[in-house]
This record gives structure tokens, sequence and C-alpha cells, in this order.
């Protein structure tokens, strides 16, 4: 199984903790959940990227230009076109998460962007023929 695909699935989780933890009153946990959907979404773009031979990158951060290099190469999925309305605010999270204490979010956003991001790892489980999912859910989680 690809880093990147264990990585992404990682990322996702993380995210999820920190929402489930999240408080209003606390901003920190909310930039930390976005920047973690930045690198979800990244990582697995880069698994479909590499496992399809499709670009070499160093380090690119730009989900519209990862989602580009896939559509450019008939990658041009529904969970693509939907991912690439949100690819400017996501991108953005990347630095504006970490290093602006301005940054805000709204919640619908950032729970579409999880959404997505579900989207997206089934999308590059199935097109990378990937077999096996690394990381419990949430749900799971907390059941124990």
């Amino acid at each position: 199984m690809s880093s990147f695909y264990v990585k992404g699935c990682n990322k996702l989780f993380v995210a999820e903790v920190l929402l489930k933890l999240f408080n209003a009153s606390d901003d920190s946990l909310i930039q930390d959940v976005c920047f973690n959907l930045h690198q979800c979404a990244e990582l697995f773009l880069k698994q479909i990227c590499i496992s399809k031979h499709i670009v070499q990158f160093n380090e690119v951060h730009n989900i519209h230009g990862l989602i580009s290099a896939l559509a450019t190469n008939g990658y041009n999925d529904e969970v693509l076109q939907d991912l690439d309305t949100y690819s400017d605010i996501i991108t953005s999270w990347y630095t504006e998460s970490r290093y602006f204490d301005t940054f805000y979010v709204n919640q619908r956003t950032v729970d579409k962007v999880v959404w997505l991001c579900h989207m997206l790892l089934d999308y590059t489980k199935r097109i990378c023929e990937l077999k096996d999912e690394p990381t419990k859910k949430v749900k799971d989680v907390y059941a124990t």
C-alpha cells in the first residue's frame, strides 16, 4: 500500500477526531482540521498521480494543479470536479490555517470538504485498485 494513501487516510482520521473535539471558542482546532483536510486531499491526489504515472512533482500543494494534471490525462470524474469547486479554498488552508491569526472558515465548508475527502478516499481506492483502509473510522474509536 502506498505511503501517500496511508498518510491521506491518517490525515482524514486526525481531521475527524479534531472535529469531534472542536469547540467554537478554540479556533486552533479548526485550523488543524483544515490543514489536515488539505493534506488528505493532496495525498490522495498524489497517490493517483503516482499510481497512474501521470506527473512528477516536487512539493506541489496546489489542489487545483493536481486535479488539472489528472483531468489532462483523462481522469475527470465527478468527485474530482466536485473537489475542484473547493480547490482554491482547500489550497489556501495549507498556509492560512497555520500562519494567519485571522483565519476563519465556515462550518458548512469544513463539513463539505470532509465529505469530499471521503469520496476522494473511495475514488482513490477504486482507481488505484487498493484493497485495505489502514485507519479506523472515528465512530469506531469513540465506540471503544
